[in-house]
This record gives C-alpha cells, structure tokens and sequence, in this order.
C-alpha cells in the first residue's frame, strides 16, 4: 500500500539522480511512494508499471525495466534475490532521507549485502540477521566493504601505528618554490585524451549498428540482453522517422563515450547534429601583455 513519503528539495539537484531520464526520475518517485518502512519492495516491472504507471499506456512495463536499470547502474537502488529466492529492491539511501515514526517490519527479504540500522536488518522472511558476504547469487551490485574486525580497532593513544607517523623527506632542489608545470590539453588536470572506438560507427539497419556496438566490447563485457533489444528498438524507431544513418551514426559515437541507458540515445543524436563551442573561461584564456601605443592620437578619446 501506498504511503506518504518525504521528497526533499536536494533531489532535483542529486548528481544520481541527474544521470537519469525524467520517465526514471518518476518511477523512482513512485518506488519511494510504494516501498515498505524499511525502503523494500519487490522488483517485478510488470507490478510496478500498475503501481506507478497504471494511468499512462504509453509507459510499458519493459519501460519500467529500463528505469530501474537506469536506478540501478545510479546507484540509487539495489536489487538482489532474497533468501528465499525472489527478486526484492530496496533504495540505497531510505535511512538517510526517510523518518518514519513508528515503522512497521518488513515482510521482505532482507538485502544481504546493504545493513539496514537497528532492528531493521533482520530478515522480513527468515528473521534472522544475514552476515555480510562480498559476493550473493543473484544480486547485481558491486560488493561492499567487509566489516572492520574487533581485533583491529584499538583505543586511541594505544597500540602502534602500521605505518610511520613522520612523513619521508623529500629531495629539495635549489631555486624558486614555485614551479610553473605548464597547462594541461585536456581540462584542468592530466587526463588521457579519449578513448576511440576500434572502427567507425558503421550499418545501415538497427542490426548491424548494434552488432557494431557490441563487437566494440571485450567478451567478458559484452552488454545485457536487455540493454542490446533497448538499443536497437531505439535506433529502429530513429530510422522510421526518417533519421538518416550518417545521423544516427555520430549520435551512436557519442553513445559509446558516455553508455547510459539507450534512451539517450535520441538526444545524442540531436546533440552530435547541433554541436556548440565549450566556453573558455576568462581564467583560462590566453594572456596579452598591454603596450602603450605608439601614435599619441590613441589617447585623444580619454584625455
């Protein structure tokens, strides 16, 4: 059932957040709306589409599929498979942004990899209180920080310290302190330049730009199922309105610098179509030195 939830200002402004499309933005509304007490809820696209998106039949629920992978790869929600072998989510930051007075237990599965605070990290299903393992069948996110041993934690003022507490010299060169190291060409650090696909962008149908975009990757990177039929159901709509390839192609490189979720894909091609000059601050921008002029009827207009 569905509750009243806290939506705080600073969402819209979350760098996460931002790196979602608005559809996404609103599913993920909906599952702060629709999660239990404890930020739980179980991950079936098809529920939540009627949940969420009941209203709107232009919203699918492969749709849905797609905004929680998108929420996903953000990192503002987890999904994983429960003890007992069902598919839950639960969002990555509900005890920081949520307040619940009088909280109800869960009766999902606790994620094994993400502690809840206090009571709430037993499981609604077993209840018991899952150790924190690395690695669990079926969750998809990166494994955390193992807990820090008891053994390891020593009062302040005792013990000795692993490494020295005195920082090493370092070697002085005669001089002036202040080192000019030069400007960067890419930015305002040392960044490498970008990388390059191995061959163009290339095909004149959805199939072969996608096999082009999948051959790009090494074998044990290879994208999703679900990310490869994204893809090409996107490009395949572009080439129905009357995108012409060479198009489609330029926006598919920009694709492949920056692999969000293949419904950007429109608006980087609108981009590589309509590219603009980044501003070069007044900062960064190249110093003249000033000299008086040499004919005197330059300074008429200020005397």
């Amino acid at each position: 059932m569905a509750r009243i939830r806290t939506i705080k200002p600073e969402l819209w402004s979350n760098d996460k957040v931002c790196t979602v499309t608005l559809p996404a933005v609103l599913t993920f509304i909906g599952l702060i709306s629709h999660a239990d007490d404890e930020g739980r809820h179980t991950d079936k696209a098809r529920s939540l589409k009627g949940l969420i998106w009941a209203e709107r039949d232009e919203i699918t629920w492969q749709d849905v599929e797609d905004h929680l992978q998108q929420l996903e790869q953000a990192g503002l929600i987890c999904r994983y498979a429960g003890c007992d072998g069902k598919a839950y989510l639960h969002l990555v930051g509900w005890f920081e942004h949520q307040k619940i007075s009088h909280p109800t237990p869960s009766r999902y599965a606790a994620c094994p990899t993400h502690p809840a605070p206090g009571p709430a990290q037993s499981c609604g299903r077993c209840q018991q209180v899952h150790s924190l393992a690395p690695e669990q069948p079926g969750h998809r996110n990166e494994p955390t920080t193992p807990p820090i041993q008891e053994s390891a934690i020593e009062t302040a003022g005792q013990g000795t310290s692993p490494e020295p507490l005195q920082r090493t010299p370092e070697p002085l060169a005669p001089g002036s302190g202040i080192k000019d190291l030069g400007s960067s060409p890419y930015g305002d650090g040392f960044a490498a330049p970008p990388l390059q696909p191995p061959t163009p962008p290339r095909g004149q149908t959805a199939q072969e730009m996608v096999a082009w975009y999948t051959g790009t990757f090494a074998t044990d990177r290879q994208p999703s199922r679900e990310v490869r039929g994204h893809l090409g159901k996107i490009i395949k709509s572009l080439l129905d309105q009357g995108v012409a390839p060479d198009r489609i192609h330029a926006g598919l490189l920009r694709y492949w610098h920056k692999p969000l979720s293949p419904s950007v894909l429109p608006s980087m091609v609108h981009e590589a179509d309509n590219p603009r000059a980044a501003a070069v601050p007044a900062a960064r921008q190249p110093h003249h030195a000033w000299t008086n002029p040499a004919n005197a009827d330059a300074y008429a207009g200020s005397l």
